[in-house]
């Protein structure tokens, strides 16, 4: 689906006349963040602007999914500092403004959804990252509700999702 390459996409809603509706992306990181989460954020600007070119007027969403905690053994000591990669991502999302098919890069919405795998039931850590970006909503708890209302509001002519 991308404009220099074939791209495979997560999610996508597609009719069949109009093409591509909605597209997500979602990536996890188990291992390695400290050194790979930069470069991978790179690649998800570069997916965006690709996907963007393509397909201005469909929505774009991501799904960035980490552990609360590294659980590589042998690695247990690693910190993972949530608060900078929370502002990082934040930093990528709200593509909105009456000139929105133009911007490139920015996802409309992003979730970065943070899960503790120490706690019994596994507990998704929304409130951690909520701390760490007080002004932008990278909750998944919010995401799919965040990315249908968008399309909504950019296409009423569109019932597609009631």
């Amino acid at each position: 689906m991308g404009s220099h390459r074939p791209k495979d996409m997560d999610v996508a809603v597609i009719d069949p006349v109009n093409g591509p509706l909605m597209l997500i992306g979602v990536r996890s990181q188990m291992s390695s963040i400290g050194n790979n989460t930069l470069g991978y954020i790179d690649g998800i600007i570069g997916e965006a602007e690709s996907l963007q070119k393509r397909f201005p007027m469909s929505i774009h969403g991501y799904v960035y999914f980490m552990p609360k905690e590294v659980i590589k053994p042998g690695k247990e000591n690693e910190k993972v500092n949530h608060a900078r990669y929370a502002k990082l991502l934040s930093t990528i999302t709200g593509r909105e403004g009456v000139d929105y098919n133009e911007t490139r890069g920015i996802y409309d919405h992003l979730a970065y959804m943070v899960v503790d795998f120490n706690a019994t039931p596994l507990s998704i850590e929304d409130a951690l990252v909520a701390a760490a970006v007080p002004g932008t909503d990278l909750r998944i708890s919010t995401f799919v509700d965040r990315m249908v209302a968008t399309y909504k509001e950019r296409h009423p002519e569109w019932a597609v999702f009631g």
